[in-house]
């Protein structure tokens, strides 16, 4: 597939207003991709690239913009053999051949196509409005439903890899993280018990949101972007190792705490995690089997005790109230409610959890 088609359906896409002509321009670019260009072209139009980083800044793209190309040649599988040896290039003399690679991809594009592929080398394109569009687009491209287009894209990380394989192949696994389960806002625990009746509350800690894979002696962090942080967080790698659990994907977050047990502010805990230990509130995988689509009530029971956000359930809002006040004295946030018999929705903010 040509650059070209992309470039074009990418402007189609930024001057149409309705989604429902915004999903038909994509799907109908998307079913011309072959099976090995459809992955380049989902993450290309998304913003993203397989490598993620090719280590080239803002002025060396700049220089490389020496030549326009008269017409269009260049093809997704040419330019993203391009990233791989500039993102592979290293030791010396690596920038002035990153920079001789930049600037013969960029001589072999037109002017539309520079202003496309600047824009996403430099992550100006990246967009994640665009990510409910590309999963619609998707699905109607391979006519499937967009709700098996989308629990597939959570279990596995992106769309491009759902776009290339059977949805059945699909599953959750360790150490392939999965986009965690968002929170709608309720203004107070009264709201959060109209929507949900009797609920799980929890302390919503100030800390970092974290998702640790577990397998005998195995121990990966990840972070909420899915970003490997295992070697940035050691205590939380420590107590998992030695938790009674062989197997395990557990949801939490990971919050530094003073000598007084009082949490850091997240802001501060930036500067560094070393210290910070897990605290986890949901558990997606245990020995082999899917947690994903059991209640919430099932799910807490088998997690940690020791590393469990302190929690009531209760369907009395005074009772409520009095806990959230109490989560407020200790430093925290404020409450996490949660629907008894609610599903893990990864990726989704659903209307089952509630952030108070």
């Amino acid at each position: 597939m040509l650059l070209n088609a992309l470039v074009t359906t990418s402007i189609q896409v930024a001057a149409t207003s309705g989604r429902l002509a915004k999903i038909t321009l994509l799907a109908d670019l998307l079913k011309q991709a072959s099976p090995d260009e459809i992955e380049l072209a989902i993450a290309y139009l998304s913003g993203t690239i397989r490598q993620s980083k090719v280590g080239v800044g803002w002025a060396t793209l700049q220089k490389a913009k020496t030549h326009v190309g008269t017409s269009a040649r260049l093809h997704l599988r040419d330019i993203d053999g391009t990233l791989e040896k500039i993102a592979t290039t290293s030791g010396k003399g690596s920038a002035s051949e990153k920079q001789r690679l930049l600037t013969d991809l960029f001589s072999n594009a037109t002017a539309a196509e520079q202003d496309f592929l600047f824009r996403l080398l430099t992550g100006e394109l990246r967009q994640g409005a665009l990510e409910g569009i590309m999963v619609e687009a998707l699905a109607k491209a391979r006519e499937l439903p967009a709700s098996d287009v989308r629990r597939a894209m959570m279990l596995a990380g992106n769309l491009g890899a759902v776009a290339k394989g059977d949805l059945k192949s699909f599953a959750i696994e360790l150490f392939r993280p999965i986009k965690p389960m968002l929170a709608k806002t309720a203004n107070d625990v009264d709201e959060a018990l109209a929507e949900l009746g009797p609920a799980s509350f929890e302390y919503k800690l100030d800390g970092i949101r974290i998702q640790v894979h577990k397998n005998a002696d195995k121990v990966r962090v990840y972070s909420r972007t899915l970003n490997d942080i295992t070697a940035e967080i050691p205590t939380v790698v420590d107590i998992s190792m030695n938790m009674d659990m062989s197997a395990v994907i557990l949801d939490g977050e990971a919050v530094v705490l003073t000598a007084d047990k009082r949490p850091v502010r997240f802001q501060d805990t930036m500067k560094g995690l070393g210290g910070a230990v897990p605290f986890f509130f949901d558990i997606l995988y245990l020995d082999g089997t899917s947690l994903l689509d059991q209640p919430y009530s099932a799910r807490s029971k088998l997690l940690p005790e020791k590393y469990r956000p302190p929690r009531i359930i209760t369907g009395d809002a005074q009772v409520a109230q009095d806990f959230f006040d109490a989560a407020i004295a200790a430093g925290q946030e404020g409450l996490m409610a949660k629907g008894l018999e609610s599903k893990y929705e990864a990726g989704r903010r659903g209307g089952t959890w509630f952030k108070i």
